[in-house]
């Protein structure tokens, strides 16, 4: 009999960890959806139909990337020297981060949208670099439900300074990420100079 109570025990613990997860998910999903939709709608754009314009949001968002890959090593460096309060504040820093980033992204990529004209679709440097940031931006999508997956965890307390596998592999992802995006913005600004 007290293995199947066992049994129950780690089904109760499994649900709740999904449940928090699916939260914590549909939270950050949430949040980047409001703020991408004030940013719409209440910044708005001034389209320049077939010109590469760099929108200021892209500033904001490289900035973000930074500061959750900033939070994403403290996390790492927390954990490794098991401080686990400074790791989930540290973790949740870099959702904050990634979850602001996601929205401003998603701003920025309608703004450049707006500057595509469907005569040009297929072969302007603009329809180029809308599909790269949207890569990147598909990309960072995958990368912070990696945030969250390990965040509920660290809360859960999985993580410590003998294990921390799942923390070190979010961190050189979100790292590798960041240097993908500065290799777009290189891109966009060898387009805006081509101009």
């Amino acid at each position: 009999m007290p293995a199947l109570s066992d049994r129950s025990a780690t089904h109760r613990t499994d649900a709740r960890f999904l449940l928090r997860f699916a939260a914590t998910v549909m939270g950050v999903a949430l949040t980047a959806g409001a703020l991408a939709w004030v940013l719409i709608h209440f910044i708005g754009t001034t389209p320049h139909p077939g010109r590469v314009v760099f929108p200021v949001a892209l500033f904001a968002s490289t900035a973000l990337l930074a500061c959750g890959s900033t939070a994403m090593q403290r996390a790492l460096l927390a954990i490794r020297r098991e401080r686990q309060r400074l790791c989930r504040r540290h973790l949740c820093q870099a959702m904050l981060a990634g979850t602001l980033f996601c929205g401003v992204q998603s701003y920025a990529l309608y703004c450049l949208i707006q500057n595509q004209t469907p005569a040009t679709a297929q072969a302007d440097a603009n329809a180029f670099l809308i599909v790269f940031a949207g890569l990147h931006a598909m990309h960072f999508c995958v990368a912070m439900l990696f945030v969250c997956y390990i965040a509920v965890r660290t809360f859960a307390g999985r993580y410590d300074h003998e294990y921390y596998l799942g923390i070190t592999l979010c961190t050189y992802f979100w790292h590798a990420l960041g240097v993908v995006w500065m290799v777009i913005l290189g891109v966009f600004v060898m387009a805006l100079g081509m101009q």
